[in-house]
């Protein structure tokens, strides 16, 4: 191990579980979804694997259990509030921001692209 560090909020009491842990497209950032705490994480990741938590916000619902990148864009799948939310995510910063939207969906908890052949 050449690391420890949480994906939680300096504050955060009680107990939470990471579900989805994922590499945005470029591989500077490291993505999870934090169940407990409601929240998705960005880290910074360094040339030498080194991470750098940079941003701690609201997944949009209860229970984020998957999510994923679709450019500059995360859709989150909350199981327990029934929702998928969106995330607009910067590669460069690391930055995150939750958009207003939100869409019913009977308790998602995986989100897979569909791609034409």
């Amino acid at each position: 191990m050449i690391q420890k560090i949480s994906s939680l909020e300096d504050n955060f009491q009680g107990e939470n579980t990471a579900a989805a842990i994922k590499f945005s497209r470029g591989g500077r950032v490291l993505l999870v979804s934090n169940r407990g705490s409601d929240s998705i994480t960005s880290f910074k990741v360094y040339e030498d694997g080194m991470l750098e938590k940079r941003e701690v916000i609201s997944s949009g619902g209860r229970g984020p259990r998957d999510f994923e990148v679709f450019g500059r864009y995360l859709v989150i799948a909350n199981q327990y509030s029934g929702n998928l939310a969106v995330v607009e995510y910067s590669e460069e910063s690391g930055e995150l921001k939750l958009l207003p939207s939100r869409e019913k969906a009977d308790q998602p908890v995986m989100i897979c692209p569909i791609t034409k052949s």
